[in-house]
């Protein structure tokens, strides 16, 4: 069999893999087929974690598409993708990771050295997601105090305070239109 080690041998295999697929699409249920693409895109996943390669973009960029792919896949078998795009220790990827435990309901991992205003809000998230209030409005009021360029950190605070922002531009995104109408209502 041929080594998946360079880039090229590795797209020429997913361009086999995705070729034979596709002629298995033709005499397979609906049902089955998503479950045919779960575990080709399994089987991608472990061929990537296999030979990794994290200082590779391509290899990074494969791994990415391969995992948004993955969302409702079993857990165990998912999250060692992300935590190997983590080891890059970039915004993005640790918020990626954040997001991924977030959504699965898993223990976040100590806060990173790297970890920025991405990090900080899906922190914050988590803590509302868990019903932990006092938590996550801490938590944004120290992320939007540490980013203050980031609105995003600011707005979230507003919304789980119910607080009115303080002016609505005339061009106010739908956002934060809704919240100015539901917090005028807030009990």
């Amino acid at each position: 069999m041929a080594s998946l080690a360079g880039p090229r041998s590795r797209r020429a295999a997913a361009i086999c893999l995705a070729v034979s697929v596709v002629a298995l699409r033709q005499d397979t249920p609906a049902g089955s087929w998503a479950a045919l693409q779960q575990d080709a895109s399994l089987r991608q996943l472990e061929a990537l974690l296999a030979e990794p390669a994290e200082a590779e973009t391509v290899w990074r960029a494969d791994l990415f598409r391969v995992l948004s792919r993955l969302e409702h896949a079993p857990v165990a078998r998912v999250l060692p993708g992300w935590e190997a795009l983590a080891t890059s220790h970039s915004e993005g990827d640790l918020a990626n990771l954040i997001l991924y435990r977030r959504r699965h309901v898993l223990p976040l991992a100590p806060e990173d050295p790297a970890e920025g205003a991405e990090c900080a809000l899906e922190r914050a998230l988590a803590h509302w997601g868990e019903r932990r209030f006092s938590a996550s409005e801490a938590a944004f009021e120290a992320a939007a105090a540490r980013f203050p360029a980031d609105a995003r950190l600011a707005e979230n605070l507003h919304w789980l305070q119910g607080r009115v922002p303080a002016a609505l531009a005339a061009d106010a995104a739908p956002r934060a239109v809704a919240l100015s109408v539901l917090s005028s209502r807030w009990p």
